[in-house]
Parts: structure tokens; sequence; C-alpha cells
């Protein structure tokens, strides 16, 4: 991990990607802070627009003016009937929903706007115990770095003791 914030030390992250949000410290402490990723995983878009075609032998078939012959990828997915396995589901029969538990919870466009519900970003400190005692699970995804707020030198020396403390 040193090594990460080492490689970073130095280098001016551009205020776009610092998002705002409060830093609950106790129930009447709040400051102002930003939050950075520190790191983020590349995603990589695929080239490959075409698969090439085989013959019975598995060697790539070729064509009169002996070129590999290539066929364009296409994704096709399609729904099963629980009950009968040979029946596949019409789109207009299907549904979209999600799963909460053991059970799908069906839901339309109309149920999706009602659950846009926007509310202050913040992180609140709920309680403090060992590094050791926290899972590991828990600490996946990219780091963020988290900076007091440029105006406000009282969020930045906060901010530098809680981290310390």
């Amino acid at each position: 991990m040193q090594q990460i914030v080492n490689s970073n030390l130095g280098k001016r992250i551009p205020k776009s990607t610092r998002r705002k949000l409060a830093l609950y410290l106790t129930p009447q402490l709040t400051i102002d802070v930003r939050a950075s990723l520190l790191i983020q995983k590349a995603i990589v878009p695929t080239l490959k627009q075409e698969a090439v075609l085989l013959d019975d032998q598995s060697k790539p078939m070729k064509n009169g003016l002996g070129d590999i012959m290539t066929t364009q990828i296409t994704r096709v997915t399609e729904h099963w009937n629980v009950d009968n396995q040979q029946e596949n589901v019409p789109e207009i029969d299907r549904t979209r929903g999600y799963k909460y538990g053991s059970d799908c919870i069906p839901m339309g466009p109309l149920d999706d706007i009602g659950l846009v519900q926007r509310s202050n970003p913040c992180i609140r400190i709920i309680g403090y115990m060992k590094e050791s005692e926290i899972p590991k699970s828990y600490l996946i995804g990219p780091p963020s770095v988290l900076s007091g707020e440029d105006k406000s030198r009282r969020a930045c020396a906060a901010l530098s003791a809680w981290s310390q403390s």
C-alpha cells in the first residue's frame, strides 16, 4: 500500500476527479472533504469483432482467394420456460426484476424511476476496530484518498488530526 501512495506523491489530482462529501467523525462533528480514487481498474475494450470459421478438422476455413473466412460476432439471449425446458419465452412475456434474497421481485420502468433517491454523499464513522479483525472481503475495490476542502484550513487540520489518531 505504501508503494501505491509513494507512486502518487507530488502528482496533482485534477479537481474534476475529486468528489465533495461530508465526513461524520462523531454525531456532533462533521467536516467537508474531497474524495478521489487513488488507483482504478483499467478497462480495455475488446477489439474482436469477428470470429474465424472452422471446418470439420477445426482448421480455419479459406475462401476461393485463400483468405481466412470470418463472420460477425452476434449475441443472442434466450430465456427458457421453467415448466417446459423445450419452450422459449417470447420477449413480450419477459419482465425485469431484482434479486432480493432467494426471490426475484418484478420491476417496471416506473418502479426504477421511483427507486432513485438522491442523498448527499457522506462517510459516517460508526466505530473503530483492529485492522486484523476486518474481513478481507471488505477491502475489495479501488482505494480512495480523502483530502480537506480546498478553502477550509480547519477541515484539513481536523482530517490530519483524525488520520494520525
